[in-house]
């Protein structure tokens, strides 16, 4: 079975520092996915804050991992 985590969208307001060490504790943990929302940045938030770009993200994450697998959720 594979296990997939979605990326919280209140790590961005921590910045780039908590988003990285979230991604690199997923992978330690063993999940096998990250899956990132269309905006994750809104997530919870009003939208007339700042958000994430989903794309911009994921080339942090692939960045900074070797063994996730990161995907992208419209919703």
């Amino acid at each position: 079975m594979k296990l997939a985590v979605v990326f919280p969208g209140a790590a961005y307001s921590e910045g780039r520092h908590a988003i990285a060490r979230f991604i690199q504790a997923v992978e330690r943990i063993g999940f096998d996915h990250l899956d990132f929302q269309e905006n994750p940045g809104a997530v919870g938030k009003a939208r007339t804050q700042p958000s994430l770009d989903v794309l911009a993200t994921l080339g942090f994450a692939a960045g900074i991992t070797s063994t996730l697998i990161l995907s992208y959720q419209v919703v």
